[in-house]
């Protein structure tokens, strides 16, 4: 065999391995986040998060997105202060959309479903991995003590 195509088929084998071990620590953390809503525990979401309105960022910005005890908090993963900014406390989800366009699929992991809510006169976007979206919006329907109208679909299909 020669030398190139070995060089490919290893790179190739470990680039399957590393896809099959990420899917499956992403489904195993979804799991984990699933069984902790259903024991009433707070829980924690990869997020990003835009809105037009002050304090929340304008444009995307990495975040964690919590939600337990009070309203939900989202934290910012890359700053300096890294001040947790309370999500209104009620709001209405309007919408739940792929990320669309070449500007949000740079800023925004394209495997992300985008929560569109409004709550008075601010305009939420969510953004989270596809496997976690119910998860959340459960969670924000319940965490938020109902504060949150949120219609929860049952499968991802619905969502779309």
């Amino acid at each position: 065999m020669p030398d190139w195509l070995r060089e490919i088929l290893t790179v190739a084998v470990a680039a399957v391995i590393t896809a099959a071990l990420l899917g499956f620590l992403r489904s195993r953390g979804a799991r984990a986040r699933r069984a902790a809503l259903g024991a009433g525990k707070p829980l924690k979401f990869d997020a990003f998060l835009r809105a037009d309105a002050a304090p929340y960022p304008r444009r995307w910005r990495l975040g964690w997105l919590m939600i337990g005890v009070g309203p939900p908090m989202w934290k910012p993963r890359f700053s300096l202060l890294r001040r947790p900014l309370a999500l209104p406390v009620s709001a209405t989800v309007e919408q739940i959309r792929r990320v669309a366009g070449l500007r949000e699929t740079v800023f925004v992991n394209p495997e992300c479903r985008i929560i569109v809510a409004r709550a008075g006169n601010v305009n939420l976007e969510l953004a989270l991995m596809e496997i976690d979206v119910i998860t959340a919006l459960q969670a924000l329907d319940s965490g938020s003590g109902g504060g949150w109208r949120v219609p929860v679909p049952t499968t991802i299909e619905e969502m779309a």
